[in-house]
């Protein structure tokens, strides 16, 4: 079976919230884009839905915890109590009540040139690989920020031995932000090629 996945923004405190829905800031849907849920559906530069949640990190959740979240993935606690459902489900019920909103609010903000993503928990960067027509060029965003990769088809897979594999889904949950600009110098370049 394939594992779904989407792009969740959450708030600051989130591990103190009563309730997931309380947790969460803004999420799309990989649907409302005309694109595959399964991660290898979509993650690739240029692509609508990937620049959607881009469009999320430079606006109102530059700086925010982030993930994207698989429907497999049941690891998300608040507190000390595990939830009886993944925050990729209760990130759909918060999708259906806000999506007119959030469309609107993605609508009007204007895709640019964002070269940079930034880990402001890790102080780290890693640089947007430039789009090629003729290729498919896996986006970092995604795959880095990834919670349940490997538990379904459709999922992305790389050799244990591969320099880049401990990567995969290391930033999820992390605070995420993207810019047009190379950050401070206090931020160090992450050197990352998925393939």
């Amino acid at each position: 079976m394939g594992q779904y996945f989407r792009p969740i923004v959450l708030k600051p405190a989130y591990k103190r919230c009563k309730n997931a829905e309380k947790a969460i800031v803004a999420t799309l849907s990989a649907y409302k884009y005309d694109n595959g849920a399964k991660l290898m559906e979509h993650s690739y530069v240029h692509n609508e839905f990937v620049e959607a949640a881009m469009k999320l990190l430079a606006g109102k959740g530059y700086g925010l915890p982030f993930v994207w979240c698989g429907d497999y993935y049941e690891g998300f606690k608040l507190g000390n109590c595990e939830l009886d459902r993944t925050l990729y489900s209760y990130s759909s019920d918060w999708l259906d009540r806000h999506w007119e909103h959030l469309d609107k609010v993605i609508k009007a903000t204007p895709f640019e040139d964002w070269n940079y993503i930034i880990n402001f928990d890790k102080m780290l960067y890693v640089k947007v690989p430039h789009f090629r027509p003729t290729k498919l060029t896996i986006h970092p965003l995604p795959i880095l920020c990834c919670a349940g990769n490997g538990m379904g088809g459709g999922d992305y897979f790389l050799d244990e031995d591969d320099p880049n594999f401990n990567l995969i889904g290391s930033w999820a949950f992390d605070r995420i932000g993207v810019s047009k600009h190379r950050p401070a110098p206090k931020f160090k370049s992450l050197k990352v090629k998925f393939e």
